[in-house]
């Protein structure tokens, strides 16, 4: 499987109006049974294809429910799981958590300087340290809004499923923000020189260090993003 909307045509052309007896991939088996526990064989689905601003790629729907399962597929390696302008992040942390001038001012400091986030750290190592603790403290809220709600009303994401090219894993969202309220848990990860939420590396998105107007990467300027490196692992290690 390619790309993300590669992932997404094969995930609708494997599933939708298709019924669950009609299904022979044993992963979209085991995948449907555990998001749709009551699942019969007679049952069939449908999956309405979303992305763009919404977290949910796809919505599954299992016979006449009107509940559909929302699923966020990943695809490859250095996955990108949320983008949005930095103001709007910060006008979240301050409204919302409670952040502090000086931590709103650090972070519209690591978004917008075009030096690499390494530089940065030589620079200044407390306010990495300051950023990363504001992080840990507010892991969940944050982790909802860049893997569940994301910055929408609807389209919410309950899954994650990713490929790496031959292998398919899956976990609940929910699972995955239970594991990361253990502060021992192995997704709260911690380095002193990158930025962390829970797995996730937080950075600017597509920085642009030489300040090129020319270059694509000036129109994110000012945009945070996220990325989960370790993706398929962890939800390998979380759902299987």
């Amino acid at each position: 499987m390619g790309g993300g909307n590669a992932f997404e045509n094969k995930v609708v052309d494997l599933l939708n109006q298709k019924k669950y007896s009609e299904i022979e991939d044993p992963f979209w088996r085991r995948f449907l049974k555990e998001i749709f526990p009551e699942v019969r064989e007679e049952d069939e689905f449908k999956v309405e294809k979303l992305g763009g601003i919404y977290k949910a790629d796809v919505l599954i729907y299992r016979g006449e429910s009107q509940e559909p399962v929302g699923v966020s597929l990943k695809s490859g390696g250095g996955n990108s799981v949320h983008q949005e302008p930095l103001g709007e992040f910060i006008c979240f942390c301050r409204n919302e958590l409670d952040a502090s001038n000086d931590i709103c001012h650090y972070l519209e400091w690591f978004i917008m300087e075009r030096k690499n986030a390494n530089a940065l750290y030589l620079e200044h190592p407390e306010r990495f340290d300051a950023l990363n603790e504001f992080f840990l403290n507010n892991r969940i809220p944050l982790l909802r809004r860049f893997l569940i709600t994301g910055t929408a009303n609807k389209g919410f994401a309950d899954v994650i499923v990713h490929t790496n090219g031959v292998n398919l894993v899956f976990a609940k969202t929910e699972d995955i923000i239970r594991e990361c309220e253990n502060n021992s848990s192995s997704l709260i990860r911690k380095r002193r020189n990158k930025l962390y939420v829970g797995p996730l590396t937080f950075q600017a998105w597509n920085r642009n260090v030489s300040g090129d107007p020319t270059r694509p990467s000036e129109k994110k300027r000012g945009h945070i993003q996220l990325k989960w490196g370790n993706i398929h692992s962890d939800l390998e290690m979380l759902g299987g």
